[in-house]
């Protein structure tokens, strides 16, 4: 259908929270985030959506009050850390 191809890893609660949170469950056609609008001013709907608007709202409120502990992944991580040069096998990173 429409989207990327899984790639079997596990979900992050901020991808989750923002696939709840946008519009286009409520089966709107979405251009940057935004519903597209149609000549009469009224959203282009794709689908019937997954819920009405009141329900939309309410889950709206319970997970925008509410932090998320996952913050993503980090940019000033080293992630050369990991692979430490070893003596032994002349200077070829390898993995602990």
């Amino acid at each position: 259908m429409y989207g990327k191809p899984a790639r079997g890893r596990p979900w992050h609660p901020t991808s989750l929270k923002n696939i709840l949170l946008s519009e286009a469950v409520l089966g709107y056609l979405m251009h940057n985030g935004k519903p597209v609008i149609d000549q009469e001013g009224n959203p282009v709907h794709l689908y019937e959506g997954l819920w009405n608007r009141a329900t939309h709202e309410a889950l709206k409120k319970v997970l925008t009050t509410r932090p998320t502990w996952w913050k993503g992944r980090r940019s000033n991580r080293s992630y050369l850390r990991r692979a430490p040069l070893s003596h032994v096998c002349r200077g070829v990173p390898t993995l602990r």
